[in-house]
């Protein structure tokens, strides 16, 4: 969310409107809502002032209001990192301001990726980068968005049961996923692969220039049940 500061600037004289029209820059909401805040100095008075203020931050939590998709952490582990290391960074307002934009909350990504394949939303927010790919080899016009101010990397660790009937050949098969063919597989099919070494899907940024937020793992399995339940205690 945008935030605005008014600070009222004194002047003589106040005329709207009246120098001729120019060409603007070009705008970019995305990295406006990165920056978070502006001040305006401004000899508006200051109930109009405030007036503007009040229909400029309607028209930032309006624009998408509608459009957004969402996976519930109650059904899928990925959400979970992910809402409760927001939470945690922002606050749980974060998702009482995003909940005022109608956001759809389905339970798993597949049902994220039916959405944006029917139109029936048009923004999947914090989805699994390898649907998006999917949709992408069906001809579906799909953008995958990289924040400027960071992403999630959630891994999917393979490990050995300690105790398992056949530990060989579970660490056979644990080493062989972190090999050429196995992890060859992943950017082939939209993901990304554990190992810097090989290449991106192709179309998305190298994973060395993202800027990665960290999970605390300690604290997810710790705050689970408690993420589960403020997240519906939001949007239902």
């Amino acid at each position: 969310m945008l935030k605005l500061k008014l600070a009222l600037c004194a002047a003589a004289l106040l005329v709207f409107a009246a120098a001729p029209a120019q060409a603007q820059d070009p705008v970019d909401a995305a990295k406006a809502k990165a920056e978070g805040k502006l001040t305006w100095y401004t000899s508006t008075p200051i109930e109009q002032a405030q007036k503007i203020v009040a229909i400029f931050k309607r028209h930032l939590a309006a624009k998408y209001k509608g459009k957004l998709v969402m996976t519930d952490p109650s059904f899928t582990s990925l959400q979970v990192s992910v809402v409760g290391m927001m939470a945690k960074a922002r606050g749980w307002g974060f998702y009482e301001k995003l909940r005022l934009n109608d956001v759809m909350i389905v339970q798993g990504n597949q049902q994220v990726s039916d959405m944006l394949k029917r139109g029936e939303r048009l923004i999947a927010v914090g989805a699994l980068d390898s649907y998006a790919a999917d949709l992408k080899k069906e001809g579906h016009p799909i953008k995958t968005l990289y924040p400027s101010d960071g992403v999630f990397i959630i891994p999917s660790p393979t490990s050995v049961v300690k105790g398992s009937p056949h530990p060989n050949a579970a660490k056979l098969f644990a080493e062989f996923m972190i090999g050429d063919d196995a992890q060859r597989l992943f950017p082939a099919d939209g993901g990304y692969s554990a190992r810097l070494d090989i290449a991106a899907p192709p179309g998305s940024p190298d994973l060395k220039s993202l800027k990665i937020i960290a999970v605390d793992d300690d604290y997810i399995e710790k705050e689970t049940q408690r993420i589960k339940r403020r997240f519906n205690e939001i949007f239902q």
